[in-house]
């Protein structure tokens, strides 16, 4: 097996871990504010890498180039939102509700999009492609482009940081706590900056054999940091609910975890659908990217109804289209394993 499928495949597993762990914070408790920030990071972490999966795998310049822009969507975006969350997390007293803050902090997320995306400044720009063990690399020619990545990247993950150890200092010590977030802080730190020369620094020293990493390191404060949140119960904060079949708040509470069930169940199914029909059994992208985007919107739609209306009869009637328009591509997916086989 060729090496960049091999990155590429990495990639796409750490897409998947990033994924999965954003949502199931959610199902834990949508209403925390702090669930929805770390939903938005783990996002943003699944759209950068998928984006390098698919920039990885695709056999054209042309493809390369333009997943390579699109992962702008996810690094882009992402350190806003890890400094947003940390700021959350720190219990920081920065005023986001004012309009001017907000502007400015968000503002790099939206200077880089505009410069990286597929469609924006830079991209008129052509890449030079060269070979390496972790697949094409892409070199842009505009050395402010790299500054750029560096600066923006930097000083978010530099005040990030520094609000995380002003944050532990103020923790007790010989606590239990004290011990996860000084293990948080150190599986951060070294990511972040070891990423930075594989991700921002390579192409100028030229080691242009060495992959992007930055996105398969953050896996490990990933963890530490869904064991602190869970541990000291800042994600599943949602007291648990005893059981009263004549309780309508129950009742409710019983639909909607079905709901995210099915919808967990769907997303499941896309991501390991295509990871079988691609990576695995070498199928058209197009065909399998369709096919798992589909079942996945399918499995979004089913955490809505619970919103779109409170009646039992239209929720169950909304539920049943859904499975039914998923159950087409489905039918059709197995019979093309099968004809294959």
């Amino acid at each position: 097996m060729k090496c960049d499928i091999v990155w590429s495949m990495i990639y796409y597993i750490c897409g998947c871990f990033y994924m999965f762990f954003g949502i199931f914070t959610m199902i834990s408790n949508a209403k925390s504010h702090i669930n929805r920030r770390f939903l938005l990071t783990t996002l943003s972490m699944a759209a950068w890498s998928f984006a390098y999966s698919f920039s990885m795998s695709e056999p054209s310049a042309e493809a390369k180039a333009f997943w390579n822009a699109f992962s702008v969507f996810g690094w882009g975006a992402f350190y806003c939102f890890f400094l947003r969350f940390v700021l959350i997390l720190t219990d920081n007293s920065f005023q986001f509700n004012k309009l001017r803050n907000r502007l400015l902090f968000y503002l790099p997320a939206h200077i880089s999009i505009f410069l990286f995306s597929p469609f924006g400044y830079f991209a008129n720009i052509p890449y030079e492609l060269v070979p390496s063990e972790g697949g094409w690399r892409s070199f842009l020619s505009a050395n402010i482009g790299q500054i750029w990545i560096f600066l923006y990247s930097a000083v978010y993950v530099v005040t990030a940081v520094l609000l995380l150890v002003r944050w532990w200092r103020k923790i007790e010590p010989h606590t239990s706590l004290k011990r996860y977030v000084t293990h948080f802080l150190i599986a951060t730190i070294g990511p972040f900056f070891a990423g930075m020369i594989t991700d921002v620094f390579s192409d100028v020293m030229g080691l242009y054999q060495i992959p992007r990493l930055t996105i398969v390191f953050l896996i490990f404060p990933t963890i530490f940091l869904f064991i602190i949140l869970t541990k000291f119960g800042l994600i599943l904060e949602r007291p648990k609910a005893e059981f009263i079949p004549e309780d309508l708040e129950n009742i409710q509470e019983n639909r909607l975890r079905l709901f995210q069930t099915a919808a967990a169940m769907f997303t499941i199914g896309a991501a390991g659908s295509f990871f079988l029909g691609y990576f695995i059994g070498g199928k058209n992208f197009a065909t399998e990217f369709i096919l798992a985007s589909v079942v996945w919107g399918l499995g979004i739609c089913l955490l809505f109804i619970s919103y779109v209306s409170k009646k039992h009869t239209i929720q169950n009637t909304l539920f049943l289209i859904i499975s039914i328009l998923g159950m087409p591509g489905i039918a059709q997916y197995l019979r093309h394993r099968v004809r294959r086989s």
